[in-house]
């Protein structure tokens, strides 16, 4: 099964966010690098108190915010639309559901979704319809990868790992480690990942 869903200019594919147990309202994501030990602020993430989000702000190296990204939602509550706002500037994100995965991810480049045997597979296309690559995953509750072919290998260029550390009560993660893959070389560990959760009052 394959769906052809045209969207807009250039797509970064990366695992999509997991959803967050609980009655979470902000949730702050630390980036440290391993080699030079520096702690930096990656991400925060607000929900509604139905679970929904709501913003989502990224962050440069130097503190300063380098996007936001706003949800907006069907009076049924279904997801619609993303606006990315960078500066003055303003994006809309078309909302792709690919089977296999519990929440949407956004995509702004032709891109064909198909079912794998271990989680979706996605087709990437120039806006002339040329493949430039696939993009394999594996999500598990612990371990998830990523691996990328560009068009016409058979063995992965590169792989992404994330691999969970440690959980609060809740079941949502507090500390990751992502891994990167080049070729033919050892996984090498490339940034820790350390998560805070605030949570609306039950």
């Amino acid at each position: 099964m394959s769906e052809r869903l045209p969207t807009q200019s250039a797509f970064n594919i990366g695992f999509p966010q997991e959803i967050v147990s609980g009655r979470p309202r902000v949730v702050q994501t630390d980036r440290k690098d391993p080699v030079l030990g520096q702690t930096i602020l990656q991400e925060m993430r607000e929900f509604l108190p139905d679970g929904r989000i709501l913003e989502e702000s990224y962050y440069r190296s130097d503190g300063t915010i380098a996007h936001r990204l706003m949800h907006e939602y069907s009076e049924a509550g279904e997801p619609t639309l993303i606006k990315r706002f960078e500066g003055a500037e303003v994006e809309k994100y078309t909302i792709l559901a690919p089977e296999g995965l519990s929440n949407p991810l956004t995509a702004r480049s032709p891109i064909e979704v198909q079912s794998g045997e271990n989680g979706p597979v996605f087709t990437l296309f120039t806006p002339e319809q040329q493949v430039i690559g696939r993009a394999e995953m594996r999500l598990g509750d612990t371990v998830r990868e990523l691996s990328w072919f560009a068009d016409g290998e058979t063995r992965p260029g590169m792989r992404r790992i994330e691999r969970v550390d440690s959980r609060d009560n809740n079941g949502n993660w507090t500390q990751k480690t992502l891994f990167e893959q080049r070729g033919n070389g050892e996984p090498k560990p490339i940034a820790e990942l350390y998560r805070r959760i605030a949570y609306y009052e039950t």
